[in-house]
């Protein structure tokens, strides 16, 4: 399993959160969304390996009017 820490702009609440867990959850290889509500701008991305998984994480996470950056992987 690999995962991808992100950094997002925003604060989200819970529905916020509980809408893009669902839109990632949605997404092919993707296994699992973390968020620590005491690290409200961090989220880690558990994912089966693909190359392209990273880069279309974002890309949900742009259409979710939000503004991410990967952190670390």
């Amino acid at each position: 399993m690999n995962t991808i820490n992100l950094h997002i702009n925003e604060t989200l609440g819970r529905r916020e959160f509980n809408i893009l867990r669902a839109a990632l959850l949605s997404t092919s290889h993707v296994r699992d969304v973390h968020y620590n509500t005491t690290l409200p701008h961090d989220m880690l991305v558990e994912f089966d390996e693909h190359e392209n998984v990273p880069m279309h994480v974002l890309g949900v996470m742009q259409e979710q009017g939000l503004h991410p950056d990967i952190v670390g992987g």
